[in-house]
């Protein structure tokens, strides 16, 4: 009886301190390139390069880190410290490469809690423009063309306005972000972007933490009828 009562009241314990613990999840995601370091914190893979200006697959989906130089402004730190990534080193404001004109495609993935709800604020910056995707639901328009196209110029590197946006979405427990950036004047290309979501929803928790009470009180009154 004795190791009864003594699970019981461990096991309550357990789910009660898990439910306070599962509340709330955060995610916090900012672009890099796969040829540096993961910026402190952020919870995404690494930018893959998936597309050339054609659309076709490349390479092996390696990027890297840019330095912005004067036409760009410096990459979003509101959530952490993103930095600006291309397919090629040398597509920076005044590099080597010049990056035809087309479409250039990456992505990167990040895992959440399924079921919860999130929401909060995703920022972005291209060269030339942008449009964003979770799981291929575009969330973000910026392409030439767009009504929204009014964050970087269309024809020449002058990317110095962030576009923040409010976004929420459902987790599936594993997500891909993709960005399909732009490129019509034959010259620098980028993307930058970081984000904060929270989730407001966590399945089950006051289910857990009832079942964790009542495992805890009946351990209790197990106590209390042995001592009697």
């Amino acid at each position: 009886m004795k190791k009864l009562y003594s699970k019981l009241s461990a096991l309550g314990a357990v789910l009660v301190i898990a439910t306070a613990f599962a509340s709330a999840d955060t995610v916090t995601l900012a672009s890099f390139g796969s040829t540096g370091a993961t910026p402190s914190g952020v919870n995404n893979t690494a930018l893959k390069f998936t597309a050339d200006s054609t659309g076709v697959p490349i390479g092996t989906g390696a990027t890297s880190d840019l330095n912005p130089g004067g036409v760009w402004t410096n990459p979003v730190t509101t959530f952490a410290n993103s930095l600006w990534v291309s397919y090629n080193a040398g597509t920076a404001p005044g590099g080597a490469v010049i990056a035809p004109n087309g479409t250039y495609t990456y992505t990167s993935t990040f895992s959440d809690t399924l079921g919860a709800s999130y929401s909060g604020t995703f920022e972005v910056m291209a060269d030339d423009t942008v449009d964003v995707f979770l799981n291929g639901v575009k969330f973000i328009t910026d392409s030439v063309g767009s009504p929204n196209d009014n964050k970087c110029e269309s024809t020449v590197p002058n990317c110095t306005t962030v576009d923040s946006v409010a976004w929420s979405f459902t987790g599936t427990g594993s997500e891909t972000l993709t960005f399909v950036v732009d490129q019509v004047g034959l010259s620098a290309t980028g993307v930058d972007f970081d984000a904060k979501v929270v989730s407001s929803v966590v399945p089950e928790p006051n289910t857990l933490l009832l079942l964790g009470t009542g495992l805890v009180s009946a351990a209790g009154a197990l106590f209390r009828r042995r001592r009697a």
